[in-house]
């Protein structure tokens, strides 16, 4: 039984001639710190990018915002 849906943002500071793989497996490897940092009663239901913004702070930089979902179900063991 699903217990608690939550979104969860991660952002990504890069070159702007950085390819948006790279961008993408640096926003992953994030989001499975989020999901480990959670523990076994959560799951990964998604993650997709956003929005991308110039860096205000670096020059030739720009953010990359992702959002993802995790869902948490009553009863699931951890483990």
């Amino acid at each position: 039984m699903l217990n608690k849906i939550e979104t969860v943002t991660v952002m990504v500071s890069a070159h702007r001639d950085d390819s948006y793989r790279k961008v993408e497996q640096c926003a992953r490897r994030q989001w499975a710190d989020v999901l480990a940092e959670r523990g076994g009663q959560w799951s990964d239901a998604g993650l997709e990018l956003v929005d991308r913004q110039p860096d205000t702070d670096i020059v030739g930089r720009l953010v990359y915002r992702f959002e993802g979902t995790i869902v948490e179900y009553a009863g699931r063991v951890s483990g």
